[in-house]
């Protein structure tokens, strides 16, 4: 009994020690974009096309609309530094990219910046889902950051590493598909 006691207890530490170490490096997410043409940087008129949580090789998608793809890779593009919600809105108003449409074929969303605040909520629960189904025991109020300032304003950051991946999409080629991933 004493031994399956200390292993239970080391068990344990291993498990917080792992938690520490994800929390400090912060975790890793990637981000899909696709239509984007061969060979170039990011472009506006890309699609954001998903938003995951890398965890022990396994691919954990956030389930997000159009605005929440838009405003999540914003934040993990610009993860360096937290930001205001006005500073947040008019990035992604001023960004060439964020600010052109993600689907041509959909209206694009906006992005105000007094909706930023249940938009995080909402960053927030989609986290929560994915955490749960990676078996990850944390909140996601340590991930995706939202701290007072010294005045009234409240700051926004997420604590993350992040994979940009791009599905290209090139010439129609007879009976095949022509897309391919390209990782950056």
């Amino acid at each position: 009994m004493r031994d399956s006691g200390k292993l239970l207890l080391e068990e344990i530490d291993f498990v917080l020690a792992e938690r520490s170490q994800l929390l400090a490096r912060g975790l890793t997410f990637r981000v899909v974009h696709r239509y984007r043409p061969p060979g170039a940087d990011c472009l506006p008129g890309e699609e954001i096309w998903a938003v995951s949580l890398m965890q022990r090789g396994h691919e954990y998608q956030l389930l997000l609309s159009p605005a929440l793809l838009i405003l999540a890779d914003y934040l993990l593009r610009n993860s360096r530094y937290a930001q205001t919600a006005s500073q947040i809105a008019g990035g992604i108003r001023r960004s060439r990219f964020h600010a052109a449409r993600m689907n041509p074929s959909e209206r694009k969303p906006r992005i105000p910046r007094s909706s930023i605040k249940e938009y995080i909520k909402r960053l927030h629960r989609a986290l929560s889902f994915a955490f749960r189904k990676a078996r990850l025991r944390i909140k996601p109020s340590d991930v995706l950051l939202v701290q007072d300032s010294v005045s009234n304003h409240v700051l926004y950051q997420w604590k993350a590493v992040v994979e940009l991946i791009h599905v290209d999409s090139g010439p129609a080629k007879v009976g095949l598909f022509s897309d391919h991933v390209h990782q950056s």
